[in-house]
């Protein structure tokens, strides 16, 4: 607390000094001796509220009177920061069909088509028209001084480049920014319990630019201020002293950037600068100066901007941001927005028919702002037209055109400030021009290429002209024959799935017909392409897919003649990617390696945006890196650099590449449990789809997958593959092409290996690719390493790891024992490991070590190892963890002559641990290696009255038993210590049940559910071992008595033992049958039906799948039967439904068998999720999805849903 006082007087008086040499003042002249110009620096708060206006007479004064106006960066050049932070990728891989969806335009996304708004442009334009307009200004500060020195015609500047000096504050990390714990209780000191805005407004106000200093200083971070702070004040101070070198200055900068030791204010001193306060005294002249300045609109520069698909024409300011559906162009100057949306009608696809103008016109009211002075409605041979003055309820003009064309509505909107709009509306609409029909067709190829298609030359295209990588959408109309074309492209660039080429195809066509409730017939063109044809209000559409590599294609015609329709569908064609932006060799100089990447598309990799270094205390830890590489047509590869752990070792490179192999196939393989997610329930322990239940033996968990899907799924494999070498950079390249039957898609990889490291580059081409992709080929043929290594994975690790192991620096030591499990080595290596764990003196701390060599040393087969580990037990003072941990080892032995080693240590010495879970473990491991683990049968039972053994023993022996690796018999002699302990265990559930007993209180309808919360795994395994002495009359009588307990848990144990054993009497059979929670149980033990319907089945199936409780009533809505693949699957499907008063909504209940010769397969099943039942009228659509989806469970982009459409706001791309 001193401390902290002390600091603060130190502080306090630090202040007091300062405000001596710098007064409370923002705006401040610049001289120095030899020059008669005066220059400026005023201090900014970057906001629009008023308090930032408080502007003196002076400060119009010095504005209006410089040569140079500079802000902290150029305004102008924000958009270039503002699109790298903001870039896209595309890769549309989750449910890729839904993506070609086209629906008629509906209200909500017409609603958008009016928004004016722009955070792209949120600091640059002026006109605020926000709920606080009365408390604010037309613009921030900043922009305002800028704008002035736009009107009056000031060289205007940038004291700093908006990315090199703003990127460093977005790397830094939450972390990096917080402040130094001693600096919070001096921060809240000076705050005097206000909040930190309300602070920084009122030392704003007060002009106070030491009290900012100094509030930044204990807020952040010495290493974010010097970031935010100090480096951008020495750029800042050595542009203004540059610019001051024969000109007058005034700049604009963040207050906070004045006072302090490495404030601007100092540094300009330091530099023989004199710096002064000016006069902060205001009266009505500087307030008309603002007032003409804000008045006073320059006439925009104007140069005519064409759209690539030539459908609009119209002046535009000079920089134009284009994102798809969104063209912005701001005037700088006068702080004026044109805007440009454009919304496809998609009406061709409309039952209505086409828009009716009406729509629009009724929205008007509602939603263009403020109040309209003048609508103007037109009527052209292509297009109708909307044009609208108005004005916001801030007295700001605006003004508004609305073109409806066969194709789109285009919103055009001027904003601004005032009277801005009124002013200029005519220069920028009246040369407006939109494309003419014609009858007429050409060839389109987009500029980037990628394919060529032959339509009617009234279209408009998506994507065309933006400048961060979009996909590809035209449309076209013929307006001769009302025919309707599109062209719908989407992006994939996800590697792990390749699917089957025909089902993509028509998958794709299929699920759009979904979203309009029509059924399609499929047809196979001369060229072997999946071609589709319906009816969509009285109107034929034709649908045609393609797959191009990543590149996805949606055909459709609509209402088209036979010979246009052909023409259209027959002259689609792949053609090469044009690729025009500049690539440029990215450097790693921390992972050591560059490659020739495109720039613009990855800007973000140069300037290190997203790379996050965490320090590691591990200074060994693996090294590795994932990085994706962009290209201007959205194409991507991704890049994994991974550099070997230092104690990494292989024996020579052919293993290393069959690693690579093995990986590069099986990775993309999907495993059998991938499928099933929903079929396993956790919460009923009483669930065949529980583990615990399927697991035992005599259940099984379905094979659905494996009989309906397995043959369907197709291996991944590695159809080309080629090996170079380079002697001089001593580096091998692997190269595969990967893919599978079935699919015209390939994964492209490409492993670049030396002794230390290796870098990954994949991805997705054509099948019969040919290596003709320049981006691809540019990036895969220019990727090096640029250092030599410094180590080599074909040699022994193992002295490394000993030496530093026993270094004195902490960090070595701490990083080599961390890293034991990297470690590898061979027999020839076994002296040494042994020497270390003899002499090696291990810490508490460093047990883990310690552990994971003793497993490592025992996985070696070697006649040295066992007598090792056996003296290695038997050392004095060893610790019970460290034993334990030396049996594990001997289970790797996998011998019996390790399982022997391990009885004689458990009798020489028996561990105990803490942690009850090291013993359970031990004996998991035995019970991974049943074939010599019997060995210890039956004398670990000795062990069996000590309480951490007692579970894992009763568990190992019954397990040993049942798979008939060892004889109940041997454990005679212990049945009367088991039935003693087992009934002391039944007297603690019985002691549960009393207090549990399930019930039903009519007031609120609670109850607990004994099958899920009854503590019977215990019980269990004793009545495993006691099931083996049941001809002893007591045995039998406790067995006897267990059943009366009413467990569900413990009856179906009970019944699986007695199924088992053969001593099931009809009359239990017929019993069990009667209750629906363990009738489908019975049926999987003896894989019987028992002649029950197949709807029975079902129905104990559900009762059993599914938890109904007392106060549900299952309804059995119907059956379906499908053939898929030559098989018959029959479909249940259950409402659920809760008694009056009900607390949920209903639910759908589903499930399917597997029928076979009319015959139920009980171990071929499919339990689905249920859902909220939300609309009986929909049910029978419901039903049909969710059977389509579990028939295509194979094919993960599936969807076949009508999809919840939802309005996409017309924001520029960053907006959101």
């Amino acid at each position: 607390m001193k401390k902290i006082f002390s600091t603060f007087i130190l502080l306090t008086l630090s202040i007091v000094s300062l405000f001596s040499q710098q007064k409370n003042n923002l705006l401040w002249e610049i001289t120095k001796n030899g020059s008669e110009k005066k220059s400026y620096v005023y201090g900014t708060m970057h906001v629009n509220d008023k308090i930032s206006y408080h502007l003196s007479d002076a400060f119009f004064e010095a504005l209006l009177n410089v040569d140079v106006v500079a802000n902290e960066s150029n305004p102008e050049t924000w958009g270039e920061l503002t699109n790298l932070m903001f870039s896209k990728e595309l890769n549309n891989a989750y449910k890729l069909y839904t993506e070609f969806y086209l629906d008629p335009i509906t209200k909500d996304e017409v609603k958008t088509l009016f928004n004016t708004h722009s955070s792209y442009f949120s600091n640059i334009i002026s006109g605020n028209n926000n709920y606080n307009a009365d408390y604010q200004e037309d613009t921030v500060l900043d922009m305002f001084i800028f704008q002035t020195g736009k009107k009056y015609n000031k060289t205007i500047m940038g004291l700093e480049d908006a990315k090199t000096s703003l990127i460093p504050i977005y790397k830094l990390t939450e972390e990096e920014a917080k402040p130094k714990e001693e600096n919070k209780p001096l921060l809240m000191k000076l705050l005097k319990n206000k909040p930190l805005n309300e602070f920084l407004k009122e030392s704003y106000r007060e002009k106070n630019i030491v009290i900012l200093d100094t509030l930044y200083k204990l807020m952040i971070s010495p290493k974010a201020h010097d970031v935010l702070i100090i480096s951008r004040n020495k750029v800042m101070v050595n542009s203004m002293i540059e610019i001051m070198q024969g000109k007058s200055l005034f700049a604009a900068i963040g207050a906070a950037h004045l006072a302090g030791d490495e404030g601007v204010l100092t540094l300009l001193e330091k530099e023989g600068y004199t710096v002064k306060p000016v006069s902060t005294e205001r009266s009505n002249i500087g307030d008309n100066l603002k007032k003409t300045i804000e008045t006073n609109f320059p006439k925009p520069n104007l140069k005519t901007y064409t759209t690539s698909d030539r459908m609009i024409s119209i002046p535009m300011n000079e920089y134009v941001v284009n994102d798809k559906y969104i063209i912005g162009s701001p005037d700088y100057t006068n702080g004026g927005v044109i805007k440009i949306i454009r919304k496809p009608l998609n009406d061709f696809l409309s039952k209505k028919g086409k828009y009716n103008p009406k729509s629009l016109d009724s929205l008007f009211f509602e939603n263009i702002p403020g109040t309209i002075l003048s609508k103007n409605f037109t009527v052209e041979k292509n297009y109708s037209k909307f044009e609208i003055d108005n004005e916001t309820k801030t007295g700001n003009s605006q003004h508004f055109n609305f073109y409806i064309t066969p194709l789109e509505i285009i919103s055009v909107s001027l904003t601004g400030a005032k009277n801005y709009a009124k002013l200029y509306t005519s220069i920028f609409f009246d040369p407006i021009k939109l494309k003419s029909f014609s009858n007429k067709w050409e060839n389109y190829s987009p500029k980037r290429g990628g394919f060529s298609v032959f339509i009617p030359s009234y279209f408009n295209t998506y994507g065309e002209d933006s400048r961060t990588p979009e996909n590809i959408e035209i449309q076209a109309y013929n307006n001769d024959t009302e025919s309707y074309y599109f062209v719908t492209e989407r992006n994939l660039n996800t590697i792990n799935l390749l699917e089957d080429n025909e089902f993509e195809e028509k998958q794709i066509q299929e699920e759009f017909y979904i979203q309009h409730e029509i059924k399609p017939t499929f047809t196979k063109t001369a060229n072997n392409k999946t071609q589709s044809i319906s009816v969509l209000n009285g109107k034929e559409i034709a649908l045609q897919s393609y797959i191009f590599g990543n590149k996805y294609y949606l055909l459709g015609a609509v209402n088209a003649p036979e010979k246009d329709k052909n023409a259209f569908f027959n002259s689609f064609q792949k053609k090469p990617f044009v690729y025009n932006n500049e690539m440029e060799v990215y450097t790693d100089t921390i992972n050591n390696f560059s490659v020739k990447i495109p720039k613009k598309e990855n800007e973000k990799l140069f300037y290190g945006i997203g790379e996050n270094n965490i320090e590691n205390k591990n200074i060994f830890n693996i090294k590795n890196k994932y990085i994706s590489i962009n290209a201007e047509n959205g194409n991507k590869i991704t890049l994994e650099y991974y550099k070997f752990h230092k104690y990494n070792s292989y024996p020579n490179l052919d293993t290393i590449q069959k690693n690579f192999k093995d990986y590069f196939t099986s990775f993309y393989n999907p495993s059998d449990e991938d499928y099933y997610d929903e079929d396993y329930d956790y919460s009923s322990s009483t669930s065949i789809l529980n583990y615990n239940i399927n697991n035992k033996k005599g259940f099984k968990k379905s094979n659905w997958y494996e009989v309906l899907f397995k043959k369907e799924e197709k291996e991944y494999t590695i159809i080309k593959e080629s090996t170079t070498s380079n002697k001089e950079q001593n580096t091998t390249s692997i190269n595969y092409l990967i893919s599978k039957e079935g699919s015209n898609q390939a994964i492209k990889t490409n492993i670049l290996f030396r002794k230390d490291a290796y870098i990954v580059l994949q991805t997705l081409v054509p099948k019969k690719y040919k290596n003709d992709d320049p981006f691809i080929e540019t990036v895969y043929s220019n990727l090096n390493f640029i250092k030599k290594p410094k180590d080599n994975v074909f040699r022994s690790k193992i002295d490394d790891y000993i030496t530093d192991a026993y270094s004195k620096k902490d960090t070595v030591r701490y990083s080599a024992l961390n890293s034991t499990d990297e470690l590898k080595f061979s027999k020839n290596d076994i002296p040494k490991v042994i020497q270390f764990l003899n002499d090696f003196n291990f810490k508490a701390t460093e047990i883990n070590a310690q552990s994971e060599l003793l497993e490592k040393l025992g996985s070696v087969d070697d006649e040295r190892v066992i007598p090792f580990l056996e003296n290695y037990y038997k050392k004095e003072k060893i610790a019970a963890e460290t034993q334990i941990n030396i049996l594990k080892s001997l289970v790797f032995q996998k011998s019996k002559k390790g399982y022997e080693t391990i009885m004689t240590l458990l009798e020489y010495d028996l561990p105990l641990s803490n942690n009850e879970y090291d013993i359970r473990n031990l004996f998991y491991l035995f019970l991974n290696d049943k074939e010599n683990s019997k060995v210890l049968f039956p004398k670990i039972f000795q062990f069996y009255s000590i309480p951490e053994y007692n579970d894992p023993i009763i568990n190992f022996c019954n397990e040993l038993i049942e798979y008939k690796y060892a004889s109940a018999s041997k454990l005679k002699s212990f049945r009367k210590m088991i039935l003693t302990n087992a009934k002391l265990e039944y007297k603690r559930v019985l002691s549960w049940k009393l207090e549990n007993t399930e019930y039903n209180d009519e007031e609120n309808d609670e109850y607990i559910s004994e099958e899920r919360y009854a503590p019977v795994d215990v019980l269990i395994d004793y009545l495993n071992l006691l099931e083996h002495f049941k001809k002893n009359n007591e045995t039998n009588a406790f067995i006897t008595k267990l059943k009366k307990l009413n467990i569900l848990a413990l009856d179906i144990e009970i019944m699986r033992l007695a199924s088992l054993n053969n001593t099931l009497t009809d009359t239990d059979r017929k019993e069990i049958l009667a209750d629906p929670k363990k009738a489908f149980l019975l049926m999987q033990l003896e894989n019987k039906t028992f002649n029950l319907s197949q709807e029975e089945i079902a129905n104990n199936a559900l009762n059993n799948f599914y938890s109904v409780s007392k106060n549900d009533s299952i309804i059995f809505l119907e059956k379906r039967i499908v053939q898929h693949n030559n098989h018959k699957i029959a479909y249940f499907f259950y409402k659920i439904t809760e008694k009056e008063p009900k607390n949920y909504e209903d639910k759908l209940c589903s499930l399917a068998f597997l029928i076979n010769d009319n015959n139920v397969e009980l171990y071929t099943y499919r339990y689905f999720n249920t859902s909220k039942i939300t609309d009986e009228e929909k049910l029978n659509e419901t039903l049909e999805i969710l059977i389509k989806k579990s028939l295509n469970e194979s094919h993960l982009r599936v969807n076949f849903e009508k999809r919840n459409k939802k309005t996409d706001v017309n924001y520029l791309y960053d907006d959101y």
